[in-house]
């Protein structure tokens, strides 16, 4: 009868247990980096919100006091980019006259400011929600906000603040 494991440690004279073991921790590491970037791309959170996965988003900017020659210059199609990174593309463009509030002699009221508008554009691109935040593009955080943020387009150089954000499955 043969035995199992010989005097120098091998199994069945072929290999050693600390060359199998060494074996084993390899596979261990391989299977959990496996499954940790090849894992499940679709966890919803507690709120029921997709997390961690790209997913089409439309997003609202509101961008304020833009003069008449400005206005045109932002057109439906152009791509809009924060920095180098390309955020997405105008879908739809609406405009209204911009209004001040304007105070005299203890009163108040608002009051249209001539060749000044207020424009609302709508923007198509992905986005990714990790851990609550919005990386739109996969590396711009945006969140609806007072504040604003620089934006470039073909035509167009722009600070708008984020109103609406509005995820969907594409079909």
């Amino acid at each position: 009868m043969r035995k199992f494991i010989d005097e120098k440690g091998r199994l069945g004279s072929k290999c050693s247990v600390i060359d199998l073991a060494v074996l084993l921790l390899i596979l261990v590491v391989v299977a959990g980096a496996v499954f940790a970037f090849m894992g499940e791309a679709q966890v919803e959170g507690a709120d029921g919100t997709v997390v961690g996965r790209d997913m089409s988003v439309r997003y609202t900017l509101q961008i304020s006091g833009v003069r008449d020659w400005a206005l045109h210059n932002i057109r439906v199609g152009d791509q809009l980019f924060v920095g180098e990174t390309d955020v997405g593309t105008i879908i739809s463009r609406e405009s209204e006259p911009y209004k001040m509030l304007f105070s005299e002699d203890g009163e108040v009221w608002w009051a249209e400011v001539p060749d000044r508008h207020v424009i609302i554009i709508q923007v198509e691109g992905t986005a990714t929600v990790l851990d609550g935040r919005i990386l739109v593009a996969g590396t711009v955080p945006m969140s609806v906000s007072n504040t604003t943020m620089g934006f470039t387009s073909r035509y167009a150089d722009f600070h708008a603040t984020t109103r609406e954000f509005d995820f969907y499955e594409e079909s």
